[in-house]
């Protein structure tokens, strides 16, 4: 904060004012001084004004604002080494971020570059692991693993702890733990995982894989049951379920298996257009709420294609599918079977600086249909099915409901 100074105010009495009455004169001073005193006052209040506003950035009081500059002041003045201010900022708006929830994080430049790549990809080389930064126990947790990737394989499941990779330590740094398990194809990668069932740290080694992202997957149970799995939401999600969904409407398909199991979210308006399918106009996907309790609400706007379905959900099914979930459930279009889903309900928006810097930052709370805040909750299931012995129960059951 600039330090403030006083303001010295010159008067310049002419010569011909010299020359008046010391009656005129004393009239004249006491309009300067009072003058004087307004235009004093002014300059205070425009000063208290101007410092106030200096302080406005979070609300932050005087206080924490004077704070936070000393705080600046204290490492250019008293740290032993030269500042590389780059990395400076960088840890300043990585802590800034540290102190909201575990969804919120800030990506200098390159991060913010293989985050975009990642979410656009079609494939890309790795373990097949989505994470995410748990704020309470400042672990680095897994959201889910993608069936048949390397991850999968071995065995790190949902709510499984990520505390190093190649033996460096993690704490709740996604982003470390994100970019050292990316790497080249066939390429060899030590993860080291707490087992959330046992509570046993395990070093899994890993070699990584080419993984294709091909969002939806169908085929045909039998005479008149459908199946589709979405693994994730991404931008093109919503043409290829069409396109799997019509093709299985051509094979004789009048119900429908939808598995979102260990699906953990993506692109929001995917799973918004996915539900706009199965609900009538005018009936309620799902609405926001944002810290000014301003309410944004989506509604189905085509008229509903009408079919019996039961949907699959597990620890790892989260964010947009949960959304999706929300909206068919409580508008009495689906069925829920499987385990309790994992409780995201809140939504990001990325923010992006000109450098390429970026916040992915929570900007609302979402609520299902019925009004139902599902964060830290998840949703319950119709039919609670575990999975045991290598048998897919859960997808016994749902062939069972709809025959």
């Amino acid at each position: 904060m600039e330090n403030e100074k006083n303001e010295e105010v010159i008067i310049v009495i002419d010569e011909k004012e010299k020359k008046d009455s010391p009656k005129r004169r004393k009239s004249v001073a006491f309009l300067l001084v009072f003058s004087g005193m307004i235009l004093g006052a002014l300059i205070t209040f425009l000063a208290l004004a101007f410092a106030a506003f200096k302080t406005a950035p979070l609300g932050l009081s005087r206080e924490n604002w004077n704070r936070l500059s000393w705080g600046f002041k204290v490492v250019d003045e008293v740290y032993y080494k030269g500042i590389d201010q780059d990395k400076l900022v960088d840890g300043a708006l990585l802590g800034l971020n540290a102190a909201l929830d575990e969804y919120s994080y800030y990506m200098p430049k390159e991060y913010a570059e293989e985050f975009k790549q990642s979410v656009d990809a079609s494939e890309y080389c790795g373990v097949g692991l989505y994470i995410y930064s748990d704020a309470e126990s400042e672990t680095v947790k897994v959201m889910s693993a993608i069936s048949g990737a390397p991850a999968k394989e071995a065995g790190i499941e949902t709510d499984d702890i990520i505390k190093a990779v190649d033996g460096e330590m993690i704490g709740a740094d996604v982003d470390k733990a994100s970019s050292k398990m990316l790497g080249e194809e066939g390429t060899e990668v030590t993860v080291t995982v707490i087992k959330t069932d046992s509570g046993k740290t395990v070093d899994i080694k890993l070699k990584r894989a080419k993984i294709k992202i091909e969002t939806v997957q169908s085929e045909m149970k039998n005479d008149d049951i459908g199946y589709i799995a979405i693994s994730q939401f991404g931008a093109n999600t919503y043409s290829e379920f069409v396109e799997h969904f019509n093709k299985l409407g051509e094979d004789g398909a009048k119900k429908i298996v939808l598995d979102l199991r260990s699906n953990p979210g993506g692109y929001f308006a995917s799973a918004i257009d996915i539900a706009d399918i199965f609900l009538d106009k005018g009936e309620t996907i799902v609405y926001t709420k944002d810290k000014k309790g301003k309410k944004e609400e989506y509604k189905a706007k085509t008229e509903e294609m009408r079919v019996k379905m039961v949907i699959l959900c597990d620890g790892g099914t989260a964010s947009a599918s949960e959304i999706l979930i929300g909206a068919l459930c409580d508008n009495k279009r689906a069925t829920l079977v499987g385990e309790k889903t994992f409780g995201k309900g809140v939504t990001q928006a990325l923010v992006q600086y000109p450098d390429g810097s970026a916040f992915k930052i929570t900007d609302s709370n979402y609520y299902t249909p019925n009004g139902e805040s599902i964060d830290k909750k998840g949703i319950e299931p119709d039919f609670k099915v575990e999975n045991r012995g290598g048998a897919d129960l859960q997808l016994e059951k749902a062939l069972e409901i709809l025959k």
